[in-house]
């Protein structure tokens, strides 16, 4: 006989049997596959399976999370493009559900009403027919499971958002692991196998499986509870790691994460300890879909590239689309952070740099012990002038993930700011080892040469910084690496190669005010102070859409120009411009050494053009505030300095530092400022 069960009003019922699928997860993967109806997901199926009509009543007892046959719920998972077992009600999801749906068949179901017809038969012809739905039932169920253990991992790609964590007990169970598949799959799988060996409350089976044993089949010699399987997949410089958990009948994701394709096997040990407590506690985390982390990774790739307007702009979008999709992911909280924060200091935006705030704080509130978190807090309170706390948080970072190399290089640009101030040779030399140990890990980076570079640049060593720069093209051949190729061979006066190199950073940006910027500087220099000034005054338009940092250096040059015209009230003009620009840059807290020098050649120059606009306290202190800089090594601060001791009449002071400026940079020897030298 069938079981039977009384509704709430005491009338009797048929008891539902099969699977029931989850309505929540069902729609978020209507969405993903771009149906906007359920008539369209029906649509799909006819198309698919040559049916004259689509199956509507199908699909709509399938989304009202009714409890179908498995084969029922895979025709619907085929046409949303997703494996039936990922569209599984869970325990959680059966209680929110419960009492909502209804074993009532649908008036407008054939197959329904098919089956009320047989039930109205005589009772032998009804048993049979129902022993035999039982047997067929179980071997499609039997079908079904094979055919979503065998690849567990191939199937979570069509989740756009965020999952919550599935409730894994693992309390008393004897676990198995098989290899993870994909980039790092070895290193990941030692790790695991080393931390679940290690780690109480369960019990590790230890049996070395091939990458050929199925989940179903360690079930099946009931030599686990519970089997661990795993993939990886690489995109840019990081890997999409996810982790599986197959038991009884199901399959479901249970880890998802990003690592850097060169994490070290301590980190690794370290973030899968991290996981595996969290299970222990039964705490809830964030699972980041497959979509969800494909745009994380796109974005921190865009960010890995050219510092431009453009690039930024689409990194942003990208990110946007990350905490859009999953608020709660942290790592996507900390790259739209730094995103918003470069495009504002790119572009001299400041409510972009306020509105960098909000991902930063809240990434900081789901997860301060995420490496990637820690290096945007580091990199923002670096460009805030917080040069300790930048430090001490890089190297933190350094002491959980020695293999960090985006920490690495922020380690040396903090430490750059103090060689600059002061150059040490001990802090050279650990700048240096730094990033040559960067470069071993990462060798395919080209943001370490070109830091290395400019290092070498900064102590005045250009056949080293040309050589850093020219590896750096190679690797990643762009604007921002051609042009500063090019500004060092200009520094030393090869300007027949500066003018290619240019040229070449030209074809990237055929607009980019930078470079006319640069050719109207030689012409200054060649003394064409006409054609100098006609090249800024064409492009003054795009220069002010650039930002702060580009604007005092124009408004410097032209007040030069200016001057050496004898144009005198103009000159002053564009200096005052200029140091306006400046102190708003200052007074954000970021201030480096060539800023700090220009500051005072502007004021003393201004100064000596009006000298009833100054106090002689004043120029004293600028005096005094000069004195600070008098063993700067890179070429721009010498420059500067060259300048300022110039301008207060100090010859000897001046010829020195022009002397130590022409051995590393002579291009920048030939400024018409240093005629009087």
């Amino acid at each position: 006989m069938s079981s039977i069960d009384k509704d709430e009003n005491g009338n009797t019922k048929n008891r539902a049997r099969g699977i029931k699928a989850s309505p929540a997860k069902l729609r978020a993967a209507q969405h993903a596959a771009g149906f906007k109806s359920l008539a369209e997901v029906a649509a799909k199926i006819q198309q698919m399976e040559s049916l004259d009509t689509p199956p509507r009543t199908l699909v709509g007892r399938v989304f009202r999370g009714e409890a179908v046959d498995p084969i029922s719920l895979e025709r619907v998972a085929k046409a949303l493009d997703v494996e039936s077992w990922s569209v599984y009600l869970d325990s959680q999801e059966a209680e929110q559900y419960q009492g909502h749906t209804t074993d009532e068949p649908d008036a407008n179901d054939s197959d329904t009403t098919s089956e009320l017809n047989q039930g109205k038969q005589s009772s032998g012809k009804r048993y049979i027919a129902v022993i035999t739905s039982i047997f067929v039932v179980v071997l499609l169920i039997a079908l079904v499971i094979v055919l979503q253990i065998k690849e567990p991992s191939s199937e979570v790609h069509s989740s756009s958002a965020a999952l919550a964590s599935p409730r894994l007990n693992l309390d008393n169970k004897v676990i198995a692991l098989l290899p993870v598949d994909g980039p790092l799959g070895n290193d990941i799988t030692n790790e695991l196998q080393n931390t679940l060996n290690s780690m109480s409350g369960w019990v590790y089976n230890g049996t070395p499986y091939s990458n050929t044993v199925l989940p179903l089949d360690v079930l099946r010699q009931k030599n686990a509870d519970v089997v661990l399987s795993g993939k990886t997949e690489q995109i840019g410089r990081h890997i999409i790691l996810q982790i599986f958990a197959t038991e009884r009948m199901s399959t479901r994701l249970v880890w998802s994460d990003t690592l850097s394709s060169f994490a070290s096997a301590r980190y690794i040990q370290r973030r899968i300890t991290f996981w595996l407590e969290m299970v222990q506690r039964q705490e809830t985390y964030t699972l980041p879909g497959w979509n969800v982390l494909e745009h994380y990774l796109t974005g921190i790739a865009l960010l890995d590239g050219d510092r431009a307007t453009e690039t930024l702009l689409r990194a942003i979008v990208e990110l946007e689309s990350v905490v859009r999709l999953a608020p709660e992911f942290a790592k996507g909280q900390a790259a739209l952070c730094a995103a918003i924060r470069e495009y504002g200091q790119l572009t001299g935006n400041n409510e972009k740099l306020a509105e960098a705030e909000i991902p930063c704080q809240k990434a900081l509130a789901l997860a301060p012990e995420e490496s990637e978190v820690k290096i945007t807090n580091a990199t923002l309170a670096r460009k805030q002038g917080q040069i300790e706390q930048a430090q001490l948080i890089f190297e933190d970072v350094l002491v959980n993930d020695e293999n960090s190399t985006d920490a690495m290089r922020g380690l040396a640009e903090v430490l750059m700011r103090s060689y600059l101030k002061s150059p040490e040779v001990s802090i050279y030399n650990r700048i240096e080892n730094l990033l040559t140990q960067a470069l071993e890990i990462e060798p395919a980076n080209w943001k370490i040469p070109y830091t290395l570079a400019r290092l070498y640049y900064f102590s005045g060593n250009q056949g080293a910084a040309i050589e850093q720069f020219t590896f750096a093209s190679e690797l990643y051949p762009s604007y921002q690496t051609f042009f500063n190729l090019g500004s060092v061979e200009f520094c030393v006066g090869e300007l027949t190669l500066a003018r290619e190199h240019y040229q070449l950073a030209q074809t990237f940006k055929p607009d980019e005010v930078s470079i006319m910027i640069n050719i109207a500087t030689l012409h200054q220099n060649l003394g064409e102070p006409e054609k100098a000034l006609a090249i800024y005054e064409s492009q003054m338009d795009k220069i002010n859409q650039f930002g702060a940092d580009t604007l005092y250096h124009v408004w410097g040059n032209i007040g030069d120009i200016y001057r050496q015209l004898e144009l005198n009230d103009k000159a002053i003009d564009a200096y005052t411009k200029a140091l306006h620009v400046l102190e708003s840059e200052l007074a954000k807290g970021e201030g480096n050494v060539q800023q700090k020098t220009q500051r005072i050649s502007l004021y003393l120059t201004l100064a000596k053009l009006q000298s009833d606009l100054y106090s002689a306290e004043f120029v004293a202190q600028l005096k005094q505030q000069a004195e600070q800089y008098s063993n700067v090594a890179d070429p721009v601060s010498l420059f500067q300095m060259t300048n300022v001791w110039l301008l207060l009449d100090e010859l000897d002071k001046a010829r020195n530092l022009r002397d130590k400026l022409a051995a590393s940079c002579p291009g920048y020897v030939a400024s018409p400022n240093f005629k009087a030298l």
